[in-house]
């Protein structure tokens, strides 16, 4: 836990991780709230479709109901975390059991990957908010992520 909590402390650390092991959601709650960020549990367990993976990622990224349910529609509210959480200091996304969509909708899950992507590039180039993701899943490999 303490590397995790490092890394929320470091706002230039913003990215991408993959846990190498899992942890309980409300741990990494209870550590994003102390740096008094946001946390957004995308619950991935019988997640292994894009309607499925759509309905999961509005409701914990507390979307809107005009959310799009496509690409463009993610990317578009994750820069647009502000509006909803105009409080908090920073984001943290976690999503757990990822490997369901990555096995069951393996272009699903690259598309998911490539927005989380692009937000976290969007709040780098504004540099006023971090916003962090952390992955976890049962034989998950990202070689986009930071393994931790």
């Amino acid at each position: 836990m303490e590397k995790i909590k490092s890394i929320l402390q470091n706002k230039s650390a913003a990215g991408l991780y993959l846990l190498a092991s899992p942890i309980p959601a409300e741990t990494l709650q209870a550590l994003a709230e102390e740096q008094k960020f946001s946390f957004s549990h995308v619950r991935g367990q019988g997640v292994a479709t894009e309607d499925a993976f759509m309905d999961e990622i509005q409701q914990a990224g507390n979307f809107p109901d005009y959310f799009g349910r496509m690409d463009e529609s993610i990317v578009d509210c994750l820069q647009d975390l502000d509006h909803w959480y105009p409080r908090r200091k920073g984001f943290v996304f976690f999503y757990d059991h990822a490997e369901q969509l990555a096995s069951g909708d393996p272009e699903t899950f690259e598309m998911a990957i490539d927005c989380f992507q692009q937000g976290l590039q969007f709040w780098r180039e504004r540099g006023q908010k971090p916003f962090y993701i952390f992955l976890s899943g049962v034989g998950l490999t990202l070689d986009e992520a930071t393994l931790i």
